[in-house]
């Protein structure tokens, strides 16, 4: 209806909070606002913005520049491919699943393992990968890597896990990678579109003592000292006061 009327040369959309051009379809072009006001998202760089629109009107056409705060941009600064592939990547879809690592018994050793890094989107994409570093004895190598990867292509880096000396207090937990995609938007300015995903991995249980289960010999092991805790049946749980190497904030409980 539009197209044979000959009256209409663009059309504008609100409601989507993400600015992107959907292009000319039969003489009309299309356009989706972002917001004057209301929330956006993180997209800053690829349609997330707080903007308003100058349009020209003329006999034979319109021209139109997009005004966010404090800069100015072509209509056509992000495209409807551009979007889907930076939603795509907001996802997170793209990175792990988080692995559960098996953590090296003794100071010095070295567990390995990978990570699925994944590109959802039509365009080539840098990935750089930032694990965190722990005060409770584990780190990754490499720490810091970066990854290319063509459209859709999926890769496995490998890491290793390595076990060193924990700071008093600190428990042993895993370090956390920090992934974040560089989506290179269309145009000679060189705009990019940087999305961030957290991936936390988990330890793999330990192992029990193959004595775990035995009932000891508590005459003996009182003797020895091997009892960590004894109960006398009376109660199901065990106060420690002060254990600030488990707790610094105290008490500790114990329950089973």
């Amino acid at each position: 209806m539009l197209a044979k009327s000959g009256k209409v040369r663009a059309v504008f959309a609100g409601h989507w909070h993400r600015y992107r051009s959907d292009g000319t379809k039969d003489g009309i072009a299309y356009y989706v606002m972002a917001a004057t006001g209301a929330a956006v998202g993180k997209l800053d760089r690829a349609g997330d913005l707080q903007h308003w629109n100058f349009v020209t009107v003329r006999p034979d056409g319109f021209s139109m520049a997009v005004v966010p705060v404090g800069s100015l941009l072509e209509s056509d600064f992000v495209t409807r491919e551009e979007s889907d592939d930076c939603i795509a990547l907001l996802d997170g879809a793209w990175l792990g699943p988080a692995p559960q690592l098996a953590a090296p018994p003794e100071p010095g050793g070295r567990t390995r393992f990978t990570v699925r890094v994944a590109n959802p989107t039509t365009r080539a994409l840098e990935v750089a990968l930032d694990w965190s570093a722990t005060k409770g004895g584990l780190a990754v190598e490499p720490a810091k890597s970066t990854l290319a990867l063509a459209p859709h292509q999926e890769l496995e880096p490998g890491f290793l896990l390595v076990s060193g000396a924990a700071a008093p207090g600190f428990p042993r937990v895993a370090p956390a990678l920090t992934a974040t995609a560089s989506y290179r938007l269309h145009g000679e300015d060189g705009r990019v579109q940087p999305i961030e995903q957290l991936l936390a991995p988990q330890l793999a249980p330990l192992p029990l003592p193959v004595d775990f289960a035995a009932e000891p010999d508590p005459k003996t092991s009182q003797a020895t000292g091997d009892l960590a805790l004894a109960l006398d049946g009376r109660s199901a749980a065990a106060l420690v006061a002060a254990a600030p190497e488990l707790d610094p904030a105290g008490p500790f409980t114990l329950e089973y």
